[in-house]
């Protein structure tokens, strides 16, 4: 499995310039509660988008000894713990909106579209 690296750093802008948009429309038009909670669940997006590819690359491109391949697959799933971390925290304790969390880091489907019809 290949995947280019243009595709991917494609849907990462498509992702930020969505989440923008969205935050500043929904944050002036609505809630600014709302907008704020857009922009950080499009930042969280971003960010595990982002560590995900790196992982996948060290795993898939690392050496092939089986300690490589434990270490790399043992910090992808380290990642996940920390993304749930992450939004538990972002919602309890910063006390963001919810909806705007999930509507921002939802954004990764729409930008996946756009990347498609796009191309790399």
């Amino acid at each position: 499995m290949d995947i280019d690296p243009r595709f991917l750093n494609g849907m990462i802008v498509k992702i930020s310039l969505l989440g923008l948009v969205a935050s500043l429309a929904f944050g002036f038009l609505l809630d600014p509660k709302l907008g704020v909670g857009i922009f950080a669940g499009t930042a969280v997006s971003v960010l595990n988008l982002r560590a995900f590819v790196w992982t996948i690359t060290k795993l898939v491109k690392g050496e092939k000894e089986s300690k490589s391949q434990l270490f790399w697959s043992f910090l992808l799933g380290s990642k996940m713990m920390i993304l749930i971390a992450t939004i538990w925290f972002l919602i309890s304790v910063v006390d963001l909106s919810v909806v705007g969390l999930v509507f921002g880091f939802s954004l990764f489907l729409p930008s996946m579209v756009w990347q498609l019809i796009a191309g790399p």
